[in-house]
């Protein structure tokens, strides 16, 4: 049960467009990696919110990109510093990392939260980003996203889109 509680896991089911569904990506998030972020991918996920979630671009073979939309009452607020572990996972261990830019560990309103799914292990990440979070299941997912064709701006043609989320 601590386990659940510590390191909750939530699932995102994708889907191109309208059209054909691509699957379910499982993540296991790590709470001693930043306690107010993971709280609000769970908070999001158990109110099963997934239109909150956007994905923005997709740079091929490092990482895809998105965006947790936040109301007004949920902003991340922490001044000056949210709590956080940078070393609770190694970027380089392994892709299907979940994680968010540094910037926000500086403080200020955050409406959204920026994060990144990585497609293979990137070291130079470490200390950059913080790793929060990890695919337990739907690899195979990640790799048919490498392969999407995308805009001159690195957005995928055809949108990713959440269809439904939740807590596992």
């Amino acid at each position: 049960m601590l386990v659940r509680l510590l390191r909750p896991r939530i699932f995102l089911d994708l889907r191109v467009g309208t059209g054909q569904p691509l699957g379910r990506l499982t993540v296991q998030l790590l709470t001693e990696a930043c306690p107010e972020i993971v709280t609000q991918f769970v908070c999001t996920c158990w109110s099963h919110q997934g239109e909150n979630f956007k994905f923005t671009r997709l740079q091929t073979h490092v990482w895809l990109e998105g965006e947790l939309h936040l109301s007004d009452k949920n902003a991340v607020t922490q001044p000056n510093n949210l709590e956080h572990d940078p070393m609770a996972l190694n970027h380089g261990t392994a892709g299907g990392i979940l994680s968010f830019p540094s910037r926000y560990l500086r403080g200020s309103k955050f409406r959204f939260i920026s994060f990144a799914i990585s497609f293979q292990p990137i070291d130079v990440l470490n200390g950059k980003r913080i790793a929060f979070g990890k695919i337990r299941h739907g690899q195979h997912v990640l790799e048919q996203l490498q392969n999407f064709k995308l805009a001159h701006n690195g957005k995928p043609v055809n949108e990713v889109i959440v269809v439904s989320c939740g807590v596992l």
